[in-house]
């Protein structure tokens, strides 16, 4: 599948089979993994509406300022996750995302969901700065084009919340 198709649950943004050396003494899938399929989720999320490695190039780039990690099943040796991305909100400066990772044997409920916050950078000061017109049009297109906001009554959850 094309990773810029849009699925129910969102863009497929990562994807890959389950390795061993991404499980853990428990023999599950290691919780710093999950990490990083967020992060190169939001690498190929961030490349689809064109903040890719020629943008940062030009000097302009996103900076991941928080993630929240939910861990909802265990996920083991050999299956296969599928990352899908919502955007959650988008502002001029800033990019709230949440992605859901489906491993193959759940028969598509989130194994974990992975909610990133990103602000919009100038590479020469590394501050705070308004996203390019380009980005912010292609971020609103696909906004659009997956209903609104996403609102995954998980968002903005603060840690031990039932």
């Amino acid at each position: 599948m094309n990773a810029n198709q849009r699925q129910p649950s969102g863009y497929l943004t990562f994807e890959q089979l389950v390795p061993a050396n991404w499980l853990d003494f428990n023999g599950h899938m290691n919780e710093a993994r999950y990490t990083e399929a967020g992060a190169r989720a939001t690498d190929k999320f961030l490349e689809i509406v064109g903040a890719d490695e020629v943008y940062v190039r030009q000097g302009r780039s996103y900076f991941t300022t928080e993630t929240h990690v939910r861990y909802l099943s265990e996920v083991h040796l050999g299956s296969r996750l599928q990352v899908f991305t919502k955007i959650v909100s988008a502002g001029p400066k800033s990019l709230h995302l949440m992605h859901r990772v489906i491993a193959d044997e759940l028969l598509e409920q989130p194994a974990a969901k992975i909610e990133t916050l990103l602000l919009h950078v100038e590479m020469q000061t590394r501050k705070v700065s308004q996203v390019s017109d380009t980005v912010r049009n292609q971020i609103e297109s696909l906004l659009r084009e997956q209903g609104g906001p996403d609102n995954d009554p998980c968002i903005g959850r603060y840690l031990g919340q039932r």
